[in-house]
């Protein structure tokens, strides 16, 4: 067996334990290997990186503005004299490293830039696909006393989570594949795209029965963003493109057509009025389940340095990225994390609209959106989906770079 197959197979399995180490958190049975499942590769990523000799390159700007988040985490820990904040801080700022820096570079050793994301996208679904369908042909789709299915996990809202970061990979090959075929007109397998439209189908019909409105949210907004992304490339410098644009109205009105059918001549459409929209309904008063009261209470008495972990004692969690930061952090910190935020989505889009053949090159953007909108409403840093976020931002500046540089060659 040669050095580049070995090298290829630890980072697939570093890459699959780390991921798992942000969805077993969410077990009460395996919840105790998250440390191990997230130092062991967080190691291996870096030993890696010494012993191969790793050139380094990077996206400056977002780089140094979370390095100066973690820095200003590290000082708020400090005048709160929070020694739990000062060591996830520290955490942070070492899985960062990890997987926006470190990881993107060694996969450029090994991988084509077009071929890196279909990597990430493998070690996530071949991880992940057992922890949802084991369960199920074990024990079937039992629903708990609030008719709700959380699988493996202890809450249907953590499964909800952990399913629509799936959704995210898998949608964004389809939508890739419907570019491929609308603006290029490149042949499609049409077994391929109805396997993975299946998949996609089974996933949403799944998180349909989690109950959980913020995955089912994240889910519809992501697949119409994606969408009208996919539209959007149909127009080319205020010029319409007639046979793309004539085909993407085209499968717009199929689209259209195969949803109602489905919600209307299928138990999905009662299935989803029973689980989500009863749930909006029943809750109406507050949406946000007594949140929100948590989150004016973080913003009204924010300090620069934060307040510590002791703000959320004796009261509902933040249940929000931002606002667990902004509480706890400050607000110093905060727009620091905003700001890479912006900028990571940013590089998220430059990346979907460059005309490359990456098959899952609409991932960096689907999974920012993913992590940004479940952040909303649960607190996300040390899940799936932020690693996944931190490595395909760093996959997608250090390609964007290296399209830059190429094009500058060809012009020369």
């Amino acid at each position: 067996m040669n050095t580049r197959l070995i090298g290829n197979k630890v980072i697939f399995l570093s890459l699959s334990m780390l991921f798992l180490s942000g969805t077993l958190f969410y077990t009460n049975k395996w919840a105790f290997l998250q440390p191990i499942l997230l130092a062991l590769p967080l190691l291996i990523i870096i030993v890696i990186s010494i012993f191969k000799n790793i050139k380094i390159q990077v996206d400056y700007p977002a780089i140094v503005v979370f390095y100066i988040f973690t820095f200003l985490s590290v000082i708020s820990a400090l005048v709160n004299a929070d020694t739990v904040l000062l060591v996830r801080a520290g955490i942070l700022f070492l899985t960062f490293t990890v997987c926006s820096v470190l990881l993107p570079n060694i996969l450029s050793k090994y991988y084509k830039p077009t071929e890196i994301n279909s990597f990430i996208a493998k070690s996530v679904l071949y991880s992940h696909y057992p922890l949802i369908i084991i369960p199920l042909l074990i024990n079937g789709l039992v629903l708990n006393w609030y008719n709700a299915y959380q699988g493996m996990f202890y809450n249907p809202n953590a499964l909800g989570l952990v399913l629509v970061t799936i959704f995210a990979v898998e949608i964004s090959l389809i939508i890739s594949t419907l570019e491929n075929k609308l603006i290029r007109n490149e042949k499609i397998y049409t077994k391929n795209i109805l396997v993975k439209t299946s998949l996609l189908l089974f996933l949403f019909i799944l998180l349909i029965f989690t109950r959980s409105r913020t995955a089912v949210l994240t889910a519809v907004l992501l697949f119409f963003s994606l969408f009208m992304l996919l539209i959007k490339k149909s127009f080319n410098k205020s010029r319409i493109k007639i046979k793309p644009f004539k085909r993407g109205i085209v499968v717009v009105v199929l689209f259209a057509v195969f949803t109602i059918f489905i919600f209307q001549a299928t138990p999905i459409g009662e299935l989803f009025s029973a689980q989500i929209l009863s749930k909006f309904e029943f809750r109406s008063d507050d949406l946000t389940d007594g949140r929100g009261d948590v989150w004016i209470r973080a913003i009204n008495e924010q300090k620069l340095f934060g307040h510590g972990r002791g703000f959320f004692e004796g009261s509902v969690t933040a249940h929000n990225t931002f606002i667990s930061i902004l509480a706890q952090y400050g607000s110093l910190p905060t727009i620091f994390f905003l700001i890479f935020i912006v900028q990571a989505t940013l590089k998220g889009y430059k990346y979907a609209t460059l005309n490359i053949n990456d098959k899952y090159k609409f991932m960096p953007l689907s999974i920012t959106i993913t992590f940004l909108l479940t952040s909303m409403t649960e607190g996300m840093l040390y899940k799936l989906s932020m690693f996944v976020f931190f490595i395909c931002y760093g996959v997608s500046s250090l390609n964007v770079k290296s399209h830059k540089i190429s094009n500058r060659r060809r012009s020369i």
